[in-house]
């Protein structure tokens, strides 16, 4: 089981509801696992061994993409305890990774430290 997200440029109205109608028909190349271990390595050379690669989700568009979260992770704890920090793209049909900006590792960087200071306990 995968996800598909659809993004609409459209503009939720204030009141009321807004009708969506969704067609998505394109040949994805790239299985959610490749995707996964695609943004693995690029996340352990490129930004950090401790970011992880989590479920790819499928982004419906002219061209798809798996997106997949980035989660800090630590010895001993449970991947799903961590926090989701940020994302990787994964192009669906090529395998290619869209590589992050030097500010955006450097974000993800610094939300992993400052998650791990918090979280640390302070010297007596």
């Amino acid at each position: 089981m995968f996800q598909i997200l659809i993004e609409s440029q459209d503009r939720f109205p204030e009141n009321g509801s807004l009708r969506v109608e969704a067609h998505f028909a394109q040949e994805i190349a790239v299985s959610p696992v490749q995707a996964r271990r695609k943004a693995a390595g690029y996340l352990a050379t490129e930004v950090s061994m401790a970011i992880r690669a989590g479920d790819p989700v499928l982004i419906a568009g002219q061209h798809p993409l798996w997106r997949v979260p980035a989660r800090l992770h630590l010895p001993g704890s449970k991947d799903e305890l961590m926090p989701i920090i940020g994302s990787v793209d994964v192009d669906a049909v090529t395998a290619n990774i869209v590589p992050l900006t030097p500010d955006q590792i450097l974000s993800l960087q610094d939300q992993a430290d400052a998650f791990v200071a918090s979280s640390s306990p302070s010297p007596a």
